[in-house]
């Protein structure tokens, strides 16, 4: 494909697309209020005089609104009318005392007249005319705006109605008046009520009701359910609902609603080749043709589209309150979308489809991966067990040739937004406080992407147990993850790292042998820190003794209780040295003086409470910088190492802190550690002796840095190698995304030797000379991963 052609072929407009943009002129009122009857048709002019901008146009509303009010008997809205036409439009347009006093005093000696009727049929026991007597009741408050009211009446028809057409008459009624009202749960009720009489209905009734069953999820913003009903609607329906929806009404919302939320192949079959919804889109040719754009992938045209059609739609009364969501949603769906075809894109061929910046459009992508919204090929990653299983809880679903990810877990099955949501009434998730999290057993890793949007970098790790390949999922979704298990050594963090730890369902026995690993989360939990566990035993059936020893080592670190929601506890640790030794029946104990408790290497679990004076700085939630502050000031931790400002000054994560990127910065376990300064300023990281394979899966990073390669294989004693460089590059090519990069620094010897592996690992390198007032005998490698395959067999 040729560069101009993918322009085409992904979002731009060829030479031959000549199709003229709809004007975006401004709406023509009398045309729009002509399309309805009844109520709605005055208070759609009353929302477009109350949201329109352009007064001329709000002033046309409201007369028009005054001229349909007077045809009626609702005085109380009139007057409301006339108090918001202020006298604009002179004497014809002012307050009618005489019109009000004959309508309400006429309307008096009807409803005295009804009550009559009514207690007659009642005393009679006539069950046919009681109905019709609450029906007609109905309708009186209905004209004259007491909406409650005709609610109640026409539900009492319920008690006397002896046919199926008399039960659909009164849900239809219910439905219209909950739809003025803006109850649409009670329209949900009465289309299921209607739905389920034993009489077939009739199709102009069955596709009134597919049309208040799509207002209802419209308005729930359940956009899919509402394409769905909105599809299904017969073209029966004509003009026969006028009193709720026009046709053309049909026509934009499910067509909106479908851009929203239907993959491409659904909006092809369900949509563009829907036989019966293509005689509601010719009504609106915009929305027709914007959802051929879209389906089209000529992104650009459609964006035209909607934006020319956004301010006409922000004045629709069902619409105002979805627009912006819609729009995001629909856009987001075309960024997805544009991406499925290729292995990589043109950033600036890809911002130009979309009429953006590259800049502007990498955030939009940051947001969609960190949103866990850009999906995943299957076959990259052929593991269905976990979508079998867990697709009902929202952990990832099989989509045609993807794996999508909700967003939800075992303990957050309605997505993870919610359950953050949740947590910040307890933890400060935004404003910079928190910035490093430890996601422990965390499945997918859904509530580390979802944090990442909230600036909290979450380390999320889990082991490769029957789940088979989760951690790979995440990764490959470009969530910080890695392989690993709370078991009998130190995880490989320094002490003090995060700012949060947490475990949803993660299953682990914290008060197990002596509470060890409870005392492990203590030593990496940052003094001020939070503790978050949901699942077992917190409240949970029949683990009342585990609930109850959970607390009970909680209390003897004196860790402050949060909450207790639910089944999720929250717990802060406090900022000094732990209130031990006190008394406590686990035998809880400080850790030796000499312990050091950020060596973490192959270092068996202590069952002891590391000591927060250990570390001689301030590193307590609270006393630290907020994010991004800490990433650019030196922290106190930095003093305790040799040349630590020389070695902050030089880092070069720096750079990479302002841009959407993640860093995993690798410290050799036999070497000066710095990953306690690299946390503290908000970044993470892991100790690894490269002479060991890393704990990761393939094709998990897209740029590998190292600064001088050969010493992370050499003897910390001797000058001898402990392991081969051609296993720790083709460690590194496991590591590495097909075309990812690698850089390496280091003297020109090794650099030649490197050059010659990478030839043989087929890297596309290049050597570059240090840069300018750079110290030492330096050259820089540069290496592209290609990729290839083996050649087929001769035979």
């Amino acid at each position: 494909m040729e560069a101009d052609d993918e322009i085409y072929a992904n979002g731009g407009d060829g030479p031959s697309r000549n199709r003229p943009i709809i004007s975006g002129e401004q709406l023509d009122i009398e045309a729009y209020a002509g399309l309805y009857t009844g109520r709605t048709k005055i208070t759609r002019l009353l929302f477009i005089s109350d949201h329109c901008d352009n007064p001329p146009m709000q002033l046309e509303a409201l007369r028009m609104a005054y001229d349909e009010i007077k045809k009626g008997e609702n005085t109380q809205l009139f007057r409301e009318v006339v108090q918001k036409i202020d006298g604009r439009f002179g004497p014809n347009y002012a307050m009618d005392s005489a019109w009000c006093e004959t309508v309400d005093r006429r309307a008096e000696q009807r409803k005295e007249r009804l009550e009559n009727e009514l207690n007659a049929y009642r005393t009679n026991l006539i069950k046919e005319s009681i109905r019709m007597g609450y029906n007609d009741f109905g309708d009186f408050y209905y004209a004259h705006g007491a909406l409650g009211d005709a609610f109640k009446s026409y539900v009492r028809t319920r008690d006397y109605c002896t046919t199926s057409k008399h039960i659909i008459h009164m849900c239809m009624s219910a439905i219209l008046v909950s739809i003025e009202m803006g109850q649409f749960t009670h329209v949900t009720s009465y289309v299921s009520k209607a739905e389920q009489t034993p009489e077939a209905l009739d199709p102009i009734t069955i596709a009134k009701l597919r049309c208040a069953a799509g207002l209802a999820h419209l308005e729930a913003k359940k956009y899919k359910l509402a394409a769905r009903k909105f599809l299904e609607v017969a073209p029966e329906l004509g003009n026969s609902y006028t009193e709720v929806i026009a046709p053309q009404d049909v026509a934009t919302y499910g067509g909106l609603c479908a851009l929203a939320s239907f993959e491409r192949t659904e909006l092809k079959n369900k949509v563009i080749d829907n036989l019966n919804f293509r005689n509601f889109l010719e009504l609106v040719p915009e929305v027709r043709e914007l959802i051929h754009d879209f389906y089209s992938s000529h992104y650009a045209s459609c964006l035209d589209y909607l934006g020319n059609l956004k301010a006409n739609l922000l004045l629709d009364i069902h619409l105002h309150d979805h627009v912006e969501t819609l729009y995001d949603q629909i856009r987001n769906k075309a960024l997805i979308q544009y991406t499925h075809p290729f292995v990589s894109v043109d950033l600036n061929m890809m911002a130009n489809a979309f009429k953006t910046s590259v800049a502007g459009l990498e955030k939009e992508l940051e947001a969609l991966i960190t949103d866990n919204q850009i999906q995943i090929w299957h076959a990259n990653m052929p593991y269905n067990k976990i979508a079998d299983r867990k697709g009902h809880q929202g952990w990832m679903k099989e989509e045609g040739e993807y794996f999508v990810f909700p967003g939800g877990g075992t303990m957050f099955p309605e997505g993870a937004i919610p359950y953050i949501e949740k947590l910040g009434q307890y933890i400060p998730i935004s404003g910079g406080v928190l910035r490093t999290a430890l996601d422990v057993g965390c499945g997918v890793a859904s509530f580390g992407g979802y944090m990442l949007r909230e600036g909290i970098l979450t380390l999320s790790f889990a082991p490769r147990d029957s789940h088979k390949a989760q951690i790979q999922f995440a990764l490959e979704r470009g969530i910080p993850a890695f392989v690993a298990m709370l078991g009998t050594r130190r995880l490989p963090f320094p002490a003090f790292s995060f700012d949060l730890v947490h475990c949803s369902r993660c299953l682990i026995p914290f008060t197990a042998y002596n509470a060890t690993y409870f005392m492990e989360v203590d030593r990496l939990l940052r003094p001020g820190g939070y503790l978050v566990i949901s699942g077992p035993p917190v409240q949970w059936a029949k683990q009342d003794k585990e609930w109850a020893d959970l607390q009970g080592v909680a209390r003897a670190l004196c860790y402050e209780l949060i909450a207790v929601d639910g089944n999720t506890v929250v717990w802060k640790k406090p900022a000094g040295d732990s209130c031990l030794p006190n008394e406590n029946e686990f035998g809880l104990e400080l850790c030796d003086e000499t312990d050091d408790p950020s060596y973490a290497w192959y270092f068996k679990l202590e069952k002891c409470v590391s000591r927060t004076s250990s570390v001689n700085a301030e590193y307590a939630v609270g006393t630290i910088p907020k994010w991004p502050d800490r990433v650019t000031k030196a922290p106190s931790r930095t003093m305790l190492l040799k040349n630590g400002i020389d070695l902050f000054e030089a880092d070069t994560t720096l750079a990479l802190a302002s841009d959407p990127v993640w860093v995993m910065n690798v410290v050799p376990a036999g070497k000066l550690s710095t990953l306690g300064v690299i946390f503290d300023r908000g970044l993470i990281g892991v100790y690894h002796d490269w002479c060991e394979p890393f704990s990761t899966y393939p094709r998990t990073y897209d740029l590998i840095h190292v600064a001088g390669i050969e010493s992370l294989i050499k003897s910390p004693v001797s000058s001898k190698n402990r392991c081969s460089l051609v296993d720790l590059i083709v460690e590194m090519d496991r590591m590495l995304r097909p075309e990812g990069t690698v850089m390496i620094r280091d003297t020109p010897e090794v650099i030649d030797k490197v050059a010659h592996i990478a030839h043989a690992v087929r890297w596309t390198a290049t050597i570059h000379e240090k840069e300018p007032g750079s110290q030492g005998r330096e050259k820089i490698l540069v290496a592209i991963k290609s990729f290839w395959k083996l050649p087929a067999a001769s035979h």
